[in-house]
């Protein structure tokens, strides 16, 4: 039996709860060997993509420091193989749609989500990317 894939996630949200959330489900709940790296502003999340590739990058739309829409577009000019996800509670905004149209983000999750729901999203998303139905 070979080791599922090990995916390197970041997850920008500027409510501590959810990013400890998602860290915790997809560590401890879901038993996946991802690295799940966690930022609670822009400007973390900023500094966190310098450390590294991610495979899959997930940012909370409103923020205080900047939108997840504008944070995206600096992930797409810095990490341009990056997956990339938008949460919002507010899925009408023209701002999220916009960028679900353009490509920009790969999906977009509803506040509230249910872990293993976020989990398959990116997982899809991912595959995808990469023209696979069953990443």
């Amino acid at each position: 039996m070979s080791q599922p894939e090990r995916l390197r996630i970041l997850y920008v949200d500027d409510e501590l709860v959810n990013t400890r959330l998602v860290e915790a489900v997809i560590q401890y709940v879901l038993k996946r060997p991802d690295q799940v790296v966690t930022a609670n502003s822009g400007q973390q999340g900023l500094s966190a993509l310098g450390s590294g590739h991610f495979d899959i990058v997930v940012s909370d739309q409103r923020m205080p420091d900047i939108s997840g829409t504008e944070f995206l577009e600096h992930v797409r000019a810095l990490q341009p193989d990056a997956v990339r996800v938008i949460v919002t509670g507010y899925t009408d905004d023209p701002d999220v749609r916009a960028a679900a149209e353009s490509g920009l983000a790969e999906a977009v999750i509803a506040k509230p989500w249910r872990a293993a729901e976020l989990y398959a999203t990116l997982r899809a998303a991912l595959g995808r990317r990469r023209g696979v139905s069953d990443p």
